[in-house]
């Protein structure tokens, strides 16, 4: 099994024009103060077809998009910036999805992001709130 990319937010930026950001609006301020693309905000879905997906927040919503990507857009770049430290779910092959209080676990390489990014200052700021 591979683990996803490790990014810097250089590389962050190189496909900023490109990318979907997709996050909490507790959080969309600082997200598009460095990236400037559309912003699609939880639990609303980003469009099939978007060629990257920046996915911040916590467990919840970088699971939500780790599966949106495997059953709705195969193709997209993924990538996991955690907001929350804990869960891991940048990192892990394993999403838990909460439907109708029943918890929809999938497994498998395909629930990996391509890449990752620690955003420190993201953290911070989510702890803060």
């Amino acid at each position: 099994m591979s683990r996803p990319a490790v990014w810097t937010q250089e590389q962050l930026a190189a496909v900023a024009d490109e990318a979907t950001v997709w996050t909490l609006p507790l959080l969309k301020r600082q997200v598009l103060e460095v990236l400037r693309g559309e912003y699609v905000e939880f639990p609303a879905q980003p469009r099939p077809g978007t060629a990257v997906v920046v996915a911040v927040g916590g467990g919840v919503l970088l699971d939500e998009a780790k599966v949106w990507r495997v059953q709705r857009s195969p193709d997209t770049t993924l990538v996991a910036i955690p907001s929350v430290w804990g869960s891991g779910a940048e990192n892990s092959p394993v999403a838990v999805l909460n439907r109708d209080g029943q918890k929809e676990i999938h497994t498998g390489d395909t629930f990996l992001p391509d890449a990752r990014l620690v955003w420190p200052e993201l953290t911070q700021a989510a702890a803060l709130s």
